[in-house]
Order: structure tokens, then C-alpha cells, then sequence
């Protein structure tokens, strides 16, 4: 009898993981759906710095996708009433604004004192016609290409020569984008919490996290990773979120970020993210030992997310 009990029991808890799972899929077709019609992102191009060099000392092409991959995500491409244009970087750590600044070899990092962060900022028409160079068909986010679009009619309204190239960019597991969009817009989550069924009454919830207004964009990242999904960002009207969770299901994220590292202050906490994965894999969050050495991993990666859960 009791064994009877005990096979109807794990049963019921197969059949409710599947349904869950399911559901997860058929969110994952509804918000996506999108990207079975969208053949203007898949035709997209790949990149191009030959403009930009033919300007500009050379900079290795992985940075620069990294770089471009940043500023799409933490980037403004800003133009005032009067017509002048300037780019701006806004963190909160500066030692990656002062590596950008030694890198591109222009720019001027400050610090904000009323908003308590540090800026990158660009603000001479020259070094500005070099980044207009560098983005240009190098750009992921159709909102981001309408925003160059503007910076170049004004500079070549001030003497300077660019042919607006429309094509939107192709990004791909083999380049940098992705890495430099995840310092700007990434999160590596760890939840803790009471769960009665597992062997010390909790279960560790891991997440790779990115926030867009861009959904066919991170649909398109899903596409990417063949994990996740993508949904609306509770209580928020414009963000989608694409999230990555499960345990074996986070390969393609290792790996990539084992080939394109993170810049900032992120890669210590996909680090411990990544031990914290082995751990479980291990089994050892089901011991009081390891799950005790995960609580402090997750602290130490949860006090350093900037996305909430």
C-alpha cells in the first residue's frame, strides 16, 4: 500500500513538472511568435569595422563587438534642440568606463554627483564621426538604428560623409555582442526558497536574466541559446524579460561566456554562478553542507545584481 502511495505521488509530481514545462513552452510561442515572420532580422548583416579602422587605429574586432554590444544596451545616442549630438555611457562602476575610455583613445569619464554614478562621454563632432562609423550596419536594436540615423544626418549636415546603412546586424554565439549586452542589461539570479518536497525543505533556483523593451530582440537572443523564454516584465508596461532557469538546460550559456568573458564587475558573479551550477549538479544543495555554501555565493551575486526578481 504504501509503495502504491509512493509511485502515485511521483507520478503526480512528473506529471505537474511536464505540465509546467509545457506551459513554459506555449509562453515562449506566444511571445515569440513573432520571429517565424521576421525575415528582415534574419537577413541581417554581420560586421563590418573596415570604415571605422580606415579612421581609427586598429582595435581588436572581438572588443569592439563587445563594445558595440555595451552600448546598445547602456548606450544614448543623445541629440539636444539645437542639433548637437553626443554619446553617453551611464554606470555605476567606473573602472569599466575608464577601460573603454584607454581602449577607443577619446571620451572623458565624470562622475555625477546628484545621480551618484559615473558617465563616458563623448562630446567632439570628430571622435563622434568615428563611433557613427563604427555603428553603422553594426547595430542589433531597431530602435538604436533610428537613433543613428539622426546622429548621421546632423553630421553630415556639419561637412562629414556617411551613408546611412539601414541593415540591422545579424548577431550570433561566434561574436561579442551578446557578452557586451549582458554587462549592460544582464543579470545571474539565485533564488532560495521553502519548498517541502525537497530533502531540506528548499530548492535553489538559478536564472540568466536579460531586460528589453525589444521583444522580437530577445526572442531572437532565445533563439540564440535554445533555452528560455521570453515574457512581460511584471508590473512593467514596455519591458520584456527573457529568462534562462533549469539546470541542464544552460549549456549554450556557458559556453558562450566562457569563449566571450564579461567585462565588469558581472563576470565574478557568473563565476560564482557557474560553481553554484556544479554544485547542484553535484547534488550537494541536497546537503546541509552544500546548500550552506551556496547561501553565500548567492549573497555575494545577488548583492551585486542591478535586475530585480
Amino acid at each position: 500500500m504504501f509503495g502504491f502511495k509512493f509511485i502515485k505521488k511521483t507520478a503526480s509530481n512528473i506529471v505537474i513538472s511536464i505540465f509546467y514545462y509545457y506551459l513554459k513552452y506555449l509562453l515562449w510561442i506566444f511571445n515569440c511568435r513573432e520571429i517565424l515572420t521576421a525575415s528582415e532580422t534574419l537577413r541581417g548583416a554581420s560586421f563590418n569595422f573596415n570604415a571605422f579602422y580606415k579612421q581609427h587605429f586598429y582595435i581588436d574586432p572581438k572588443w569592439l563587438q563587445w563594445f558595440i554590444g555595451f552600448s546598445e544596451g547602456d548606450g544614448a545616442l543623445l541629440k539636444d534642440k539645437d542639433g548637437r549630438i553626443s554619446f553617453i555611457l551611464t554606470q555605476n562602476e567606473s573602472k569599466i568606463l575608464y577601460h573603454i575610455k584607454d581602449i577607443l583613445g577619446f571620451g572623458n569619464v565624470t562622475f555625477d554627483i546628484k545621480a551618484n554614478t559615473y558617465r563616458y562621454k563623448v562630446l567632439d563632432n570628430s571622435s563622434l564621426f568615428k563611433l557613427a562609423l563604427l555603428f553603422n550596419g553594426n547595430i542589433f536594436l531597431s530602435h538604436r538604428i533610428n537613433q543613428l540615423s539622426e546622429w548621421i544626418k546632423i553630421l553630415n549636415s556639419k561637412s562629414y560623409s556617411i551613408v546611412f546603412n539601414s541593415n540591422k546586424l545579424t548577431i550570433s554565439l561566434f561574436d561579442a555582442w551578446l557578452s557586451g549586452f549582458t554587462d549592460a542589461e544582464g543579470c545571474f539570479n539565485v533564488s532560495i526558497y521553502s519548498e517541502p518536497r525537497y530533502k531540506l525543505g528548499f530548492k535553489t533556483r538559478i536564472r540568466f536574466i536579460l531586460d528589453q523593451n525589444d521583444k522580437l530582440a530577445l526572442c531572437f537572443i532565445r533563439g540564440l541559446l535554445d533555452t528560455g523564454y521570453v515574457s512581460k516584465r511584471s508590473g512593467n508596461l514596455t519591458t520584456f524579460r527573457y529568462t534562462a532557469d533549469g539546470y541542464s538546460k544552460l549549456g549554450q550559456i556557458f559556453s558562450y561566456f566562457d569563449s566571450f568573458p564579461l567585462k565588469t564587475i558581472k563576470q565574478q558573479a557568473f563565476t560564482k554562478w557557474s560553481e553554484i551550477h556544479s554544485l547542484i549538479l553535484s547534488k550537494k544543495h541536497l546537503n546541509t553542507n552544500g546548500l550552506a555554501k551556496i547561501r553565500i555565493l548567492a549573497k555575494l551575486i545577488n548583492d551585486k545584481s542591478d535586475i530585480n526578481s
